[in-house]
């Protein structure tokens, strides 16, 4: 059990939605992005290091102009990691790839003049140098060729090329001329000329011209092309071997100067690194502006959520014309206990709690007013496992199997129990409950337990453990709990539901002869949720509205 946090509590936490919230600039942002890992309990310097560099990069931001210029060079950058890995593997780059290095190094020398916080993993590059590299001109530009200014066995290859053909050219045109003085009129752009077959004149005069070649027929022409004399023969030969040795040079030279960029490669990749990693800062700025959310803080012994929230359920209810109630609440080292009413809000509070730990530990802003956080080693979820089934196991069988296994882990663990024992029968279900509240409340992990049982709640009082409740079906605000009453709600929300009368009235019946329960509420009152107006009847509960 090495990982941050397994598969089962990413989905309860719905932490791949949160995690898609923060979307980078570049393709470089997404693939640090993909590359982060949570801070862990002994790298508080690092942690820190990264606030740091948050908080100079959020004051830089403050002139707006520069944040825009900013943005819009992070956008544009795009990874060459792949033309690094060719000439890992001996590959001489094409003009094309050195034209993207070209472009990619440019890009790079402007980021570095507008980024003029230095942080302290940015690399340092002299990009004149590196530049020039593929910059032949005095002049520096972002784009690249092969140019004749490279070299002067190229140049005068070139050089040579050129003048062999206006010599091929002149000879042709001279060539051309003649046949027009011949023919009456110029061959066509493939060189040829075309005869009717009825032409028998202009055909008997082509057969016996040594500048033309009988080419082909067809049912009604005869096509003759015009062939070169030997002097332009000759000439085409020379030209040949000085396109091969043109091509020979330019090798010698896209191999030269792939020999010469390969020696930054290491420098080059730690530019990638870095332009993603300050992709990835901006992007938790931005993000958190756009979504209100703050900035967490570090501590070896307070964990503590004011006014947070979930953001699924936050978008939910605000697709609805809700809005969601914040909640607010403290945790120790130990085991903390939470009780409420079914569909009280216990469970979004268990994730809520859980997606803080997690955001906070992978160095992201939060959903809440104010989090202080004490870092763990993994965070885990127990709430019936989904995999049980496909394990041949029961959800209590499985529940066990899971908690067992998280119980053997070594170092700290962040662990949110939600209603632990409940799929078996209620008698034993609450003694193993309780036996797990005392295992836990003496470890160093970080726990909340979220139940129904009363006997839970009575250790929780009697051992003086930190006690929270949901404050009520119509309110979802986290209290603290001042007795170990564990409040009746069940038959309340079933009646809401719509269950029918005669077997609530059963139910009551039996509920008052068998367990007088101290903590029992009379018949349920429509409530006004604080803060939305909306009243809590069979309809409101239907549609979740009732947050």
């Amino acid at each position: 059990m090495t990982e941050f946090m397994d598969q089962e509590t990413r989905e309860h936490l719905a932490w791949d939605y949160a995690w898609n919230l923060f979307q980078p600039l570049s393709e470089l942002g997404r693939i640090w992005q993909s590359q982060v890992r949570p801070f862990r309990p002994s790298e508080k310097e690092k942690w820190q290091e990264d606030c740091r560099c948050i908080t100079n990069l959020q004051t830089a931001l403050q002139d707006v102009e520069w944040a825009e210029r900013l943005q819009k060079t992070v956008a544009a950058f795009r990874t060459i990691e792949p033309i690094f890995q060719q000439v890992d593997a001996g590959v001489v780059l094409q003009t094309g790839d050195l034209f993207k290095w070209k472009q990619w190094m440019w890009n790079g020398k402007l980021l570095d003049e507008l980024v003029h916080i230095r942080f302290p993993w940015w690399p340092d590059v002299e990009w004149d140098t590196v530049i020039r590299i593929l910059n032949s001109e005095a002049d520096m530009t972002p784009k690249f060729s092969l140019d004749d200014s490279y070299d002067p066995v190229l140049q005068e290859l070139r050089g040579r090329k050129r003048r062999l053909q206006n010599e091929i050219d002149r000879i042709r045109k001279e060539q051309q001329d003649e046949l027009k003085s011949r023919y009456g009129r110029m061959p066509n752009r493939e060189r040829e000329y075309i005869w009717s077959r009825d032409d028998r004149e202009m055909i008997e005069r082509s057969q016996a011209d040594q500048d033309l070649m009988l080419q082909g027929e067809t049912s009604w022409d005869v096509i003759f092309r015009v062939q070169d004399r030997a002097e332009t023969i000759s000439l085409l030969d020379e030209f040949q071997r000085a396109a091969e040795q043109e091509a020979d040079r330019e090798k010698e030279l896209l191999a030269k100067l792939t020999r010469l960029l390969a020696v930054h490669i290491d420098t080059f990749r730690k530019c990638e690194a870095a332009w993603g990693r300050l992709d990835w800062l901006l992007t938790r700025i931005l993000t958190a502006d756009r979504l209100g959310w703050k900035a967490p803080v570090w501590t070896e012994d307070r964990w503590e959520a004011v006014n947070a929230c979930h953001p699924v359920l936050s978008a939910a209810l605000k697709q609805k014309g809700s809005q969601i109630t914040p909640i607010s609440f403290r945790l120790q080292r130990g085991i903390s206990v939470l009780t409420g009413p079914n569909m009280g809000g216990k469970t979004v509070a268990l994730r809520t709690a859980g997606l803080l730990q997690a955001l906070a530990q992978y160095g992201m802003p939060v959903p809440a007013e104010t989090f202080y956080f004490q870092p763990v080693d993994r965070i885990r979820f127990v709430g019936g496992d989904p995999q049980s089934m496909e394990n041949g196991l029961s959800t209590f069988g499985g529940e066990i199997v899971r908690l067992s296994t998280i119980l053997k882990a070594e170092g700290t663990v962040f662990l949110l129990l939600d209603e632990v024992g409940r799929a078996t029968n209620p008698l034993e279900g609450e003694a193993l409950a309780v036996g797990l509240t005392r295992y836990l409340q003496r470890s160093d992990w970080i726990v909340l337990f979220a139940t129904h049982y009363a006997g839970v709640a009575e250790v929780a009082a009697q051992e003086g453990l930190l006690r929270w409740r949901v404050a009520g079906l119509a309110d979802r605000r986290i209290v603290s709990a001042d007795t170990a009453r564990i409040e009746l709600e069940s038959l309340r929300i079933a009646e809401l539901l719509g269950l029918r009368t005669e077997i609530l009235s059963y139910s009551r019946q039996w509920l008052d002869t068998n367990h007088k329960h101290p903590g029992r509420k009379g018949d349920f009152d429509e409530q006004a949720e604080p803060g939305t107006g909306k009243n809590c009847s069979s309809a409101t509960i239907r549609s979740g509205d009732c947050r």
